[in-house]
């Protein structure tokens, strides 16, 4: 039984040095990129409201008509100007003289910031309860997250060559590939109050051809290994 249990030990030993014999000289890399876009995208989320000029009423109904003859007047589609939620077309706001004061919430996509500019001053001579731009995005923005992350792992391969290069080796095939840190900048947080900042200057910028929406940036990093030929 010592014999056996002396053999196995020795047959154990002598696969973990081939294992280690056999083991490729590898380097472990990691590339970045990226890549800013402007938004295409942007969504602004409208609030109507019931209210009262002095002891009449106004509904709901005719100041979404207004809303709706307001955005078409400046190029907009109708199709653009969603119900922001179809299951809870009217929220209860308070009570007031016995009559229940509600209010109707929409989004409405725009395509830059000259036409949301334009959508805000309608939005304001309306006198609507509450608008504000909710986020931002691109039409392309799951093309540009893969032409980015291509760039990140050619950036990885790019450093690996000229690293190994440098000690007269040459790079040879990934032998792995892991996704790292993803960093998207300007989706989050993009709220631009009417009641608090009436101009788009805190979240645009101007330039000699007029105004135009702050950039997303994409950026992405790829870590791999590569096998030293």
């Amino acid at each position: 039984m010592k014999k056996l249990s002396i053999l196995i030990i020795a047959l154990f030993t002598s696969f973990f040095a081939i294992a280690q014999k056999a083991e490729k000289p590898s380097i472990k890399v990691t590339g970045s990129a990226e890549i800013e876009i402007i938004p295409d995208e942007i969504f602004i989320s409208i609030t109507l409201s019931e209210r009262y000029d002095g002891k009449k009423k106004i509904d709901i109904e005719p100041q979404e008509q207004e809303l709706k003859k307001a955005i078409s007047s400046i190029g907009i589609a109708l199709n653009d100007l969603k119900v922001a939620n179809l299951e809870a077309d009217y929220t209860k706001v308070r009570w007031s003289k016995k009559d229940v004061l509600a209010s109707k919430n929409y989004e409405l996509m725009v395509s830059d910031a000259e036409t949301l500019g334009k959508v805000f001053k309608k939005l304001d001579e309306l006198n609507v309860a509450d608008a504000y731009v909710s986020r931002v995005s691109h039409s392309k923005i799951e093309e540009y997250r893969k032409e980015v992350k291509i760039k990140a792992i050619q950036a990885a391969k790019e450093k690996a060559t000229y690293l190994l290069e440098a000690i007269d080796e040459k790079v040879g095939k990934p032998l792995w590939i892991t996704e790292g840190r993803n960093i998207s900048l300007g989706t989050i947080n993009t709220r631009i109050n009417m009641a608090s900042n009436r101009s788009i200057s805190s979240y645009a910028d101007k330039s000699d051809s007029g105004i135009t929406f702050r950039k997303i940036t994409l950026r992405y990093e790829i870590t791999a290994s590569f096998e030293i030929l």
